[in-house]
């Protein structure tokens, strides 16, 4: 998906706070949490860098859209959190913070399933998991077919989902930067589309 990652992360980072609201934090700790989930959100794209690189990389296909690294990681880290001599309050924000990344990545690799597929146990296999594209994302207008196909309706229905929950979220981190990210999308698509 295009535009919507962002708000897929707020999404999973909602829950998950929602989950453990049990745990006191500040607001500073929540501002923090939710950055931590939006921007796990969009991780995985950060592959498109490499796109400038070499034109013909399938970003979806590197290892950045696998869940392996991810879970790997994720096992991991909880494993040096659980292991380690923190204080309880301690280990609980770093037990949490590992979650919501990991929850928003998987956001992500859950909407890219849907929209257009990704490799997503690379590199145990090169197997693509998902529904392909209709259409070439190489073609020169793919964000005109893009926008006017049935994907449109799933960005949608993330959206509504997101601006539904905005109304409980009280943190200026989980309010606007899921919109600013979104913006960016939109700035970028543009781009793209005219140049």
């Amino acid at each position: 998906m295009l535009l919507v990652h962002g708000f897929a992360g707020a999404i999973t980072t909602y829950y998950t706070l929602k989950n453990n609201s049990k745990l006191k934090m500040s607001q500073l700790v929540l501002n923090v949490l939710w950055f931590i989930g939006i921007v796990g959100g969009i991780f995985p794209d950060f592959d498109i860098l490499f796109i400038f690189v070499d034109k013909n990389i399938e970003h979806r296909k590197l290892l950045t859209h696998s869940l392996v690294p991810y879970l790997v990681f994720f096992v991991l880290i909880n494993l040096i959190i659980y292991f380690t001599r923190f204080k309880k309050d301690t280990k609980n924000l770093l037990l949490i913070s590992n979650v919501v990344f990991f929850m928003g990545v998987c956001s992500h690799l859950l909407i890219d399933f849907f929209v257009g597929g990704l490799g997503l146990f690379s590199p145990i296999t090169n197997y693509y998991f998902g529904y392909n594209l209709p259409f070439s994302a190489k073609s020169p207008e793919w964000q005109i077919t893009y926008f006017s196909s049935l994907y449109m309706v799933a960005e949608t229905l993330v959206a509504l989902w997101y601006f539904n929950i905005r109304k409980n979220i009280k943190s200026f981190v989980g309010r606007w930067f899921p919109i600013f990210l979104f913006a960016v999308a939109i700035s970028a698509t543009l781009v793209l589309m005219f140049n």
